[in-house]
């Protein structure tokens, strides 16, 4: 499973995690433990009750969005004839440990 950070566009130096599809929980919260760990050495424990199934859509970005793909598209949260299934970690990490 492919893991993704998508970066707040507010500035706060925050991401959040996902991966398309809906993945099994505890598999996608080790996923992500081991990107972390990758991207800056980060040791942590992910808690499995911030995991979120859900199904996206993108557009076009708005001055106020603040999830962005590099900054191409905002990600929303649609129903899942429109969208696409996502699995993601429902918290803002720092960007850097």
């Amino acid at each position: 499973m492919e893991i993704d950070n998508l970066y707040a566009a507010d500035d706060s130096c925050q991401m959040q995690l996902v991966s398309r599809g809906h993945h099994d929980i505890e598999s996608f919260r080790k996923a992500c433990e081991r990107f972390l760990r990758e991207w800056d050495e980060r040791e942590c424990e992910l808690d499995t009750s911030k995991v979120k199934q859900t199904h996206w859509t993108t557009r076009e970005p708005e001055d106020h969005e603040t999830l962005v793909d590099e900054g191409d598209s905002v990600f929303t949260e649609s129903d899942k004839e429109n969208g696409f299934p996502v699995t993601i970690y429902n918290e803002w990490l720092p960007i850097r440990s």
